[in-house]
């Protein structure tokens, strides 16, 4: 599951804008609406369209479901916008996507099978509570480094990363030669969830690839964080 959610990680990078008027805040006035299509898959080491899955709008009473192929198509406000996700029998995710007032074709989204993500719980000693959330932090460009962090305005859990044999460790700080990867497990839901990120100390400095960026946490879904990171040295 981990390097399939790395990959659309990368995707959504190589998509999405970033610029000094990013943000979900807005700056006030109607932003407009598009049009956005993608697919969705099911994530279990395999490409399996998610055939019925919920594409939704948060925020918004916009929603519509996957056909066949997993296809979909869904009306959108323009700028940043939070897309979900969800399929019964799996456990979502919620990724933040710019869409410029042309629309989108291009979106990639997943759901996540209930049995690669019990597996993925059983490596962190829990077993997910499915009335919470899971925030996962994916440290771009200078990164796994060792000593990267980040802190969360809501409670959870425990914070859990990978060293370089891909094993999980309970830690709050990446690891030496460790995956980038730092994953917060239950996460009380909100709509109002910061995320402050540090780099290593002497090494790089970390931010939100989006910055100011407000994340929603749903219960039984990932929400995906993409942090920036750059060399000091």
């Amino acid at each position: 599951m981990r390097y399939v959610l790395g990959f659309v990680c990368v995707l959504a990078l190589g998509v999405m804008g970033c610029s000094e008027e990013s943000g979900t805040g807005g700056s006030g006035g109607d932003p407009g609406t598009t049009v956005v299509s993608g697919q969705v898959f099911v994530s279990d080491e395999t490409e399996e369209p998610a055939v019925g899955a919920t594409v939704s709008l948060l925020g918004t009473s916009l929603s519509t479901t996957t056909d066949d192929a997993g296809e979909f198509s869904l009306e959108s406000t323009v700028g940043d916008v939070f897309l979900r996700a969800s399929q019964e029998s799996t456990w979502g995710t919620i990724r933040l996507e710019s869409v410029p007032a042309t629309g989108r074709d291009d979106l990639t989204l997943e759901v996540y099978a209930e049995l690669a993500v019990e597996e993925w719980a059983t490596a962190r000693m829990t077993e997910l509570d499915q009335t919470k959330g899971v925030v996962a932090l994916e440290f771009l460009g200078r990164s796994a480094e060792g000593g990267e962090s980040a802190t969360l305005s809501e409670p959870y859990e425990s914070a859990w990363v990978e060293d370089s044999e891909a094993e999980a460790v309970m830690s709050d700080e990446l690891l030496p030669l460790g995956y980038p990867w730092l994953d917060f497990i239950h996460v009380s839901p909100t709509d109002e969830l910061t995320v402050t990120p540090e780099g290593a100390a002497g090494v790089n400095t970390c931010a939100l690839f989006v910055p100011d960026t407000v994340y929603p946490v749903v219960s039984k879904s990932f929400t995906l964080v993409d942090v920036l990171c750059a060399d000091l040295r």
